[in-house]
């Protein structure tokens, strides 16, 4: 009896070690979880790391085969959740790892994160630039430990055992560095603030940054929806959510040098703030086109390339003209399932897109239950005309309506509003941001109805 137990951490690597290849121990390792399950535990969170356990599978490294394993046993359970693995993991120095597929498979069985890091302004660049660059091996669900995984180290070496010695006892971040780190993660396919032991929360950092922090995480949660529809995308076209200039300017070779901004999908373009200062200074290149700022409604032409000033309240990202990106109110959480209410973000200009929406639970989507609805804008003899199709397809508990609001940026300020034909005066116009924001009321979604701005 060496006083294992199924809930024990175990660094020396002497309890509950499996050898994941053996059907018999594959299926013992896999019991241990069942009473977790049992509770409620959603997906497991893999660091592999800290344990003697072993998968020999010829040509595959052993991060691909537990992996998989885990996806088969989580779309048993009926589960869209895979895995939640460090990337590489099995490639770490002293573990052994050698040969195989490595992360090049990992896209397949599960979701990533790029492991324990110091906080520092270039690491937050190249967090980003990370996260794109996933996208040439097929990664799209990047993950990184937002605000970082320790503190800034007063040695300027980021080392696990040194680092929360060295650093404050409640590991806590310059608050404009940490504010920037929440800004990014805003606009990342997964948004963790994880952290060795420390200070994360927007109520940790008081004041501006603080406040700021939290408005950041309240934009998140309103993305849902957009994001959604990239993963819908990711899964029908190996797409990633963040996807690197190159991916889409391929012969511009502005696009390479640029390695920190990405688009998020195809029509959101995001560059990180990773020098210090209130405001911060920031290189973007704009790719072809005309791209509007999120925050500001101010125009920019490209391609070329300029500095820009990014006050501490905002973040660089700029919408392509004529993108509709469908978005929902702020809430305290994001239930699943198909949102009631949607905010349609519009960057003034022509183009169209598209929303997906199923059921949230299930694989019934793979046999053609869900709903795509097309979204147009174009723009003509001054007036902005916005298209909201009919839903197309349908699923279980897909909703017979749905409130809609439109947040029209980068407009000069209407005369008046149409919407389904009508006139609407519910509406309002901030002139220093160039937005217009309008309440299109209650609109079926097996039809579609037009909005006039004028």
């Amino acid at each position: 009896d060496t006083g294992c137990r199924v809930d024990q951490a175990d660094p020396e690597g002497q309890c509950m070690v499996f050898d994941w290849t053996d059907r018999r121990q594959l299926r013992a390792y896999f019991d241990l979880h069942k009473r977790f399950e049992r509770q409620g535990t959603a997906f497991w969170w893999l660091d592999w790391c800290c344990d003697g356990s072993s998968a020999s599978a010829p040509g595959l490294s052993a991060d691909t085969w537990i992996n998989r394993q885990y996806a088969l046993r989580q779309r048993a359970r009926g589960s869209r959740w895979p895995a939640f693995q460090r990337i590489g993991g099995s490639f770490q120095e002293g573990f052994g790892g050698s040969g195989g597929t490595g992360a090049f498979a990992e896209h397949a069985y599960t979701i990533q994160f790029t492991g324990d890091t110091c906080g520092s302004w270039p690491l937050l660049g190249f967090a980003a630039e990370f996260t794109a660059a996933a996208a040439s091996i097929g990664m799209p669900y990047v993950s990184h430990d937002i605000g970082t995984f320790h503190a800034v180290s007063p040695t300027g070496v980021c080392d696990k055992e040194l680092s929360p010695i060295l650093t404050p006892r409640f590991n806590s971040l310059p608050p404009e560095m940490y504010v920037r780190w929440v800004q990014l993660g805003a606009f990342q396919p997964f948004d963790r603030l994880h952290s060795h032991h420390g200070q994360r929360l927007p109520w940790e950092y008081p004041s501006e940054p603080g406040s700021i922090a939290a408005e950041f995480l309240r934009l998140r949660g309103t993305l849902v929806p957009y994001l959604y529809t990239l993963a819908r995308e990711a899964y029908d076209r190996g797409l990633p959510l963040s996807r690197p200039l190159y991916l889409q300017w391929p012969r511009s070779e502005a696009a390479y040098n640029h390695g920190s901004q990405y688009t998020l999908g195809s029509d959101l373009l995001v560059a990180a703030v990773s020098e210090p200062g209130d405001p911060a200074s920031v290189e973007v290149w704009f790719p072809p086109g005309r791209w509007i700022d999120w925050f500001t409604g101010r125009s920019f032409s490209g391609p070329r390339t300029t500095e820009l000033d990014v006050p501490l309240a905002r973040f660089p990202v700029f919408g392509r003209a004529g993108t509709v990106i469908p978005t929902q109110p702020p809430r305290p959480t994001t239930r699943r399932g198909p949102a009631r209410e949607l905010v349609l973000v519009a960057f003034r200009g022509s183009g169209a897109g598209s929303f997906y929406d199923d059921s949230g639970s299930g694989f019934a989507y793979e046999r053609g239950a869900f709903t795509r609805t097309a979204l147009r804008q174009r723009t003509r003899r001054g007036a902005t005309i916005l298209d909201v199709g009919r839903a197309r397809g349908s699923f279980s508990g897909a909703p017979a309506s749905r409130s809609y609001e439109l947040r029209l940026i980068g407009t000069a300020r209407p005369d008046r509003v149409r919407v389904a034909g009508e006139t609407v005066r519910g509406w309002s116009y901030a002139a220093a941001t160039r937005t217009l924001n309008v309440d299109l009321g209650r609109h079926g979604t097996d039809r579609g109805f037009r909005v006039v701005v004028r």
